[in-house]
């Protein structure tokens, strides 16, 4: 309704007098604002429909490429493990549950939680399992994983973390300093 981000309090609607820094670095709103703007739809019926089908579309895919990696190209059984996950997520608190919840701020926490530390999980098989170690789209995964991380929540400072929990049992086991 003012056409600014970040500057008027969403909960009162008066002119903030400086910005809150736990929730303007917070990209994630931002984004819901913009492309309300752009598309001209409620901001509930984005936040809530639109981007929750983008964010299950999403992890489903990282599923199914964890899945694929993990089982060397097998299709079938990506598959059935994509559908094995879906079935484990709707009958636990998920992203399913959160992404219904009115609590916009805790959706960053579980898109961390279900898209950046499930992606440094792909990038660590695909290390683990590549003979030459030459795996330029792994790195650039983990790199835009990262930087999107950041954008999720606040709560991305775990991240550099959840990196080294992955990458360095492969870098030990294959002996590969370079994956510093």
């Amino acid at each position: 309704y003012t056409d600014t981000l970040a500057r008027y309090n969403p909960l009162t609607g008066v002119l903030q007098k400086n910005f809150n820094i736990r929730y303007d670095l917070s990209a994630y709103p931002m984004n819901n604002a913009v492309w309300c703007v752009l598309l001209g739809i409620h901001p509930i019926v984005q936040s809530k429909v639109v981007m929750s089908v983008i964010n299950m579309l999403m992890i489903n895919l990282l599923i199914y490429q964890i899945g694929k990696s993990f089982f060397r190209g097998d299709e079938k059984k990506a598959d059935l493990m994509v559908l094995f996950v879906c079935l484990m997520q709707l009958f636990s608190f998920s992203i399913y549950c959160k992404i219904k919840s009115i609590q916009t701020k805790e959706e960053g926490k579980a898109l961390l939680a279900n898209i950046s530390i499930p992606a440094a999980l792909l990038v660590s098989i695909r290390l683990w399992l590549n003979k030459d170690g030459r795996n330029k789209e792994s790195w650039v995964l983990l790199f835009i994983a990262a930087v999107s991380a950041l954008a999720f929540s606040g709560s991305s400072l775990i991240y550099p973390a959840v990196v080294s929990t992955a990458i360095l049992p492969v870098m030990v086991l294959k002996k590969k300093l370079s994956y510093a």
